[in-house]
């Protein structure tokens, strides 16, 4: 028998002509796919750099991974149970499931034929999620691709949902907004209840219901109506869900407010459409102390996740961008801040 280095000298280099036949093989469909459409761009070939800490997860406009590109990423909702992060392209009426492990993003197109807003992990049905769509509030089976409604919420006919959350006590908080964005009908932000399923007002008109967060000691609730460019905060009863108190505590000047999440600390992260970031803020102090920038100036919604809770997740959206400048928009990144050991709290389930 030859000696050992000598085998794995011809291992290696058998290895190596795969991965090089694999590559042009790789290389000659994506030529073809951009011959056929070419709004479609090889974002895999296009990275920038990027800050520090800051990763591409999931490349939204891979030819060979997506039958068609991310539209509006948003949603991103850790789940504890599975280690994965579910998220929607909210305009693609589909569902993602990314799996850090395996670096692997699984993609369903939800068979309503409406926007897919929000995904929440079902504590009473461990095979299901809960989505929010145009009108209704569904549970949905991942794996079979099936829907039942659970209720309707919005019943005017220009509205649809926006973003969603559980709390800790398993209620469902979702907002609603006009469709075509224009803010002529107001929008609001309900409540469902994990046993009953009735539907309440927290909030009765607003024009954009969007992020949302409770504080560490579960006092305070905060909530963005993205035209207002401002977060506000309530007081929050735990045992009933009521509000109170409402005060502006937090103006955004670059961008949009978005999409939003809590860390450990009690401070707030929040996706600024538009702006080309996410940012992190002192709600007590009402001043920013931190940013993430992206290569996107469309960034969507932001949350923790990981096994240890110390991965910031962020969508984007492809929505109106120039892919040519912008060819990473669309996709999910993932952060994680280089020195300072930031921890987010556990995203809760609908349900009883």
């Amino acid at each position: 028998p030859q000696p050992l280095s000598k085998q794995t000298e011809q291992t290696s280099s058998i290895h190596l002509s795969i991965v090089s036949q694999l590559k042009s093989i790789r290389s000659k469909i994506i030529e073809i796919i951009d011959r056929s459409n070419p709004h479609r761009i090889r974002s895999m070939n296009s990275y920038q750099p990027l800050q520090k800490g800051l990763e591409v997860a999931f490349v939204g406009n891979d030819p060979l991974l997506l039958p068609s590109p991310i539209i509006l990423g948003e949603g991103p909702y850790w789940d504890s149970q599975r280690n994965v992060l579910w998220w929607v392209d909210i305009k693609g009426e589909r569902v993602l499931k990314y799996d850090p492990a395996t670096k692997v993003n699984i993609c369903q197109k939800v068979p309503l034929g409406e926007p897919v807003a929000a995904v929440v992990p079902s504590k009473e049905k461990p095979d299901s999620l809960v989505i929010m769509c145009m009108k209704g509030i569904y549970s949905y089976n991942f794996e079979n691709n099936t829907t039942s409604l659970i209720t309707v919420a919005e019943t005017k006919p220009e509205n649809r949902h926006n973003d969603g959350r559980a709390d800790r006590n398993g209620r469902l908080w979702t907002g609603s907004m006009q469709g075509d964005e224009s803010g002529k009908v107001k929008g609001s932000l309900f409540v469902v209840d994990p046993i009953t399923k009735n539907v309440t007002k927290a909030v009765e008109e607003c024009t954009m219901s969007n992020g949302m967060a409770w504080s560490p000691d579960n006092k305070t609730y905060y909530w963005i109506d993205t035209p207002e460019k401002a977060v506000f905060a309530f007081d929050y009863d735990e045992a009933t869900g009521q509000l109170s108190n409402r005060r502006k505590i937090i103006s955004i000047s670059s961008g949009d407010p978005d999409g939003m999440t809590i860390d450990a600390q009690g401070k707030l992260w929040i996706a600024q459409y538009g702006g080309g970031c996410v940012s992190r803020w002192c709600p007590d102090e009402k001043k920013e102390i931190f940013r993430v920038n992206l290569p996107v100036s469309s960034v969507s919604a932001c949350c923790f996740g990981g096994k240890n809770l110390d991965q910031l997740y962020i969508t984007t959206s492809a929505k109106d961008v120039n892919y040519a400048k912008e060819p990473l928009a669309g996709s999910l990144f993932v952060y994680k801040h280089p020195t300072e050991e930031i921890r987010g709290l556990p995203q809760p389930y609908f349900g009883a």
